[in-house]
């Protein structure tokens, strides 16, 4: 018994090698988005988005004070 039983374990794969097919399927998958990722145009993806959304709101609404301040305080005399 344990003779038959090592001799299953090493002729059956194991799911993470790749003669598994549901693993290959997986590897054609992620080449074909790789590809079609590479063909994609930056135009296309991001420019075309207003570059607004892209900066968070406390960057364009913040106060000017907090950024003004230290400068003020290091150019006043002593």
């Amino acid at each position: 018994l344990k003779k038959e039983s090592s001799k299953s374990k090493s002729s059956d794969p194991s799911p993470a090698t790749s003669s598994d097919p549901a693993f290959q399927k997986m590897a054609n998958d992620l080449l074909a988005l790789k590809k079609q990722l590479a063909q994609a145009s930056p135009s296309s993806s991001y420019q075309d988005v207003p570059r607004r959304s892209f900066v968070p709101n406390n960057v364009s609404q913040r106060p000017r004070l907090p950024a003004t301040a230290p400068r003020l305080a290091l150019e006043a005399p002593p």
